[in-house]
């Protein structure tokens, strides 16, 4: 079902449906074989997201990687999207860097 007849990136772009329909779908299922076809589309067209008329469902996209990027749920799946991720240049913002400085503060304080 995922191939080169489908990857072509203007029709793709063309259909309303193609972000939540199609690229949505393949990552909410954690389709492995759908996920590696999106990793090689997105290689190939890392700008896509740029040509997709509703930006509402671009950011929905985005959000929905970045929510799956942060529930690390392991296998290869998590994989694949951490790579599509990557090809997109969504990365979570590091929070983790802030509780440990906030812990280190509160740890600071009590000492004193």
């Amino acid at each position: 079902m995922y191939g080169d007849e489908i990857a072509d990136s203007a029709l793709l772009s063309g259909n309303d449906k193609t972000v939540p329909n199609l690229l949505a779908a393949l990552v909410e299922k954690n389709n492995t074989p759908g996920l590696h076809w999106l990793k090689g589309f997105f290689e190939n067209n890392n700008a896509f997201l740029d040509s997709v008329s509703s930006k509402s469902d671009v950011k929905a996209f985005e959000t929905l990687l970045r929510d799956r990027l942060a529930s690390g749920g392991g296998g290869e799946a998590q994989t694949l999207v951490e790579e599509i991720a990557k090809n997109l240049g969504i990365e979570l913002p590091s929070n983790e860097s802030e509780v440990d400085n906030s812990e280190g503060d509160k740890s600071e304080s009590a000492e004193e």
